[in-house]
């Protein structure tokens, strides 16, 4: 594996710690917000996207950007969207942009089993999604996780 993809699959993994941890503490505090309005509680994930986009863009690596996150009540889905700096989609064969995807997807299921502090999305069967776009806002590759995936 050359150097460029050890550099981009080190970010990616950096990026879903972050990720993981940050949206941790803001379910803890939305649920402490929340304890007793069932209105609210419904909208718990609304709130965690709309806190995270408040801190967007989110720089997470030196090529990685959060840009936004957006919940889809009717999915039960939480879209992570993010930006590569310097990546272009035409500049990197499909074969090696699905190879980068298959090895994120398999780390980011990993450390999400790992993290108990997400027990409350698992028990939610909430649905993530992670897009990525390249520098010209083109998809670069998408990862899907389906409730009981993580």
């Amino acid at each position: 594996m050359n150097y460029a993809k050890k550099i981009f699959i080190r970010s990616l993994v950096s990026l879903f710690c972050v990720l993981s941890l940050v949206s941790c503490a803001t379910v803890a505090k939305s649920e402490k917000a929340q304890a007793g309005s069932d209105s609210m509680a419904e909208n718990k994930y609304t709130i965690i996207a709309d806190a995270l986009n408040e801190q967007c863009p989110l720089e997470i690596d030196q090529i990685t950007n959060l840009d936004s996150v957006k919940f889809n009540e009717a999915e039960n889905t939480m879209y992570y969207i993010y930006s590569l700096k310097g990546v272009t989609k035409k500049n990197v064969a499909e074969q090696k942009r699905l190879f980068l995807q298959n090895a994120q997807k398999e780390i980011w299921v990993q450390q999400l089993k790992k993290n108990h502090a997400i027990d409350i999305m698992r028990e939610d069967k909430l649905n993530l999604v992670s897009i990525y776009k390249d520098i010209n806002g083109e998809a670069f590759f998408e990862i899907k996780l389906k409730a009981g995936e993580y």
